[in-house]
């Protein structure tokens, strides 16, 4: 059993289990999430909230993991994950800013080009690849990144 005080264990343990395609059993209620990890590791464990529910399609509290995230890290692929979770919303408003952001962190970003450099990640297991074509990709689509 894994210590849940031990940041460094259940960050590894949630980022096998999303790569596992296993996302549902990777989300914990982020108000758990924010009170028990110091703030040195709470972008990572964001990340990991964000990534799967975005991979289980679970997008009620998507947003909020995505935009806790981006704020703590300011990462490319923090404000990548927050376009899909706008797009697969259907919040318009949101998705638009999200992508001129994004365009204009990353100039040349596209779908295409985001999914040339997740091939590993991607690739780890099919079911990831299936979950992320599905859900991370299509909520790009939906968002109206470029392809």
């Amino acid at each position: 059993r894994i210590n849940p005080v031990n940041a460094w264990a259940v960050s590894q343990r949630l980022d096998l289990l999303i790569n596992a395609g296993r996302g549902a059993d990777a989300i914990l209620p982020l108000d758990e999430v924010t009170l028990v990890y110091e703030k040195l590791n709470l972008a990572d464990f964001m990340r990991s909230q964000c990534l799967a529910r975005i991979y289980t399609a679970d997008l009620e509290d998507a947003p909020k993991a995505c935009e806790s995230w981006y704020a703590m890290d300011g990462s490319v692929s923090a404000l990548r994950a927050l376009v899909s979770a706008y797009g697969s919303r259907g919040d318009t408003e949101r998705a638009a800013k999200a992508v001129a952001a994004l365009l204009k962190a990353e100039p040349n970003s596209t779908i295409g080009s985001i999914r040339r450099e997740r091939r590993g990640i991607d690739s780890a297991s099919p079911i990831l690849a299936s979950q992320a074509e599905s859900t991370f990709y299509a909520g790009l689509k939906r968002a109206n990144l470029p392809e």
